[in-house]
């Protein structure tokens, strides 16, 4: 399965509609290998914004097929009207201005990697077009499905459980924490390299900390008054480097951020043990963190 995603927008080129089904065939889709980097170095400047050079760098996607064209479809349009036809059903994941997911199967897994076109080749011959696009992918690695676990940062010895209202999420969601449960999360990146993950801090709590005990890294939001309010929350985006009230780039939080404290860690593969820190807190305060595997191949 082949699928191009852009907000509201998917088009499968595997299972194109009718009558453009008649008309389009992938025949072959090169995932490329990301640029290696042979030094990646991280560092704060002046202004205390992190460098996020990597080790990986983008790639090139390639995918190729055959545009057959008659000379009048069903419809009654001419070959020329079946080309725009296609064109226009592509056309919108085209732009350059756009950052459009592509999704593929891997062992029998979805995944995904976001792109923007970088070269398209439509050379016309008698009733067919050899056709290419070129996408060029800016991160180079691929996603795998989401993964979203709840992180309390103490369990009462009766255990607890609320609801969390529609914010953020696609429904209201009911939140279990049974008696004795752990104070950390142990998070599982299967993939095989290192992973971004977005953490959604809710108050009402102090300073909180978001805390890998497997490889001893934390990101500390302790500077200046760090105090989420009760039905607030805070993102906290370690592929951006983000701190925003709400999700929201007008708020942001990033003077909350302890520099000498906080190394912006990525999930390594395999399982690591995340905790969540905080000075003060009170029921319902809990942390939402939600990441994706990350692959080469």
């Amino acid at each position: 399965m082949l699928r191009l995603e852009l907000d509201e927008l998917s088009l499968d080129l595997d299972d194109i509609p009718p009558p453009l089904d008649a008309m389009l065939h992938v025949t072959e889709v090169d995932w490329g290998f990301p640029e290696i980097r042979a030094v990646a170095e991280a560092k704060v400047g002046r202004s205390g914004e992190i460098d996020k050079t990597k080790h990986t760098g983008p790639r090139v996607i390639t995918i190729t097929g055959k545009l057959a064209l008659g000379e009048e479809d069903s419809d009654g349009r001419d070959r020329w009207h079946q080309r725009d036809a296609v064109q226009r059903s592509l056309g919108p994941f085209l732009s350059p201005r756009v950052r459009p997911y592509l999704y593929g199967v891997f062992a029998g897994v979805e995944r995904r990697i976001q792109v923007r076109a970088d070269d398209v080749s439509w050379p016309e011959q008698a009733n067919v077009i050899d056709w290419s696009i070129n996408f060029k992918a800016p991160d180079g690695l691929i996603e795998g499905p989401l993964n979203e676990v709840y992180i309390a940062p103490e369990i009462p010895l009766d255990g607890f459980e609320f609801d969390i209202p529609n914010v953020g999420w696609p429904s209201d969601v009911l939140i279990q924490f049974p008696p004795g449960d752990a104070t950390f999360v142990m998070c599982h990146n299967n993939g095989t390299e290192l992973a971004d993950w977005t953490a959604k801090i809710y108050g009402p709590c102090l300073k909180p900390e978001l805390v890998n005990l497997t490889t001893g890294e934390r990101v500390s939001l302790s500077r200046n008054p760090s105090w989420i309010p009760q039905g607030q929350y805070v993102e906290v985006s370690s592929a951006d480097h983000t701190v925003l009230m709400g999700s929201l780039r007008e708020n942001s939080r990033w003077g909350w951020v302890d520099f000498e404290a906080s190394d912006w860690w990525q999930l390594p593969p395999g399982p690591s043990a995340v905790q969540m820190k905080v000075e003060d807190w009170v029921l319902p305060a809990h942390t939402a963190f939600s990441w994706r595997d990350a692959y080469l191949l």
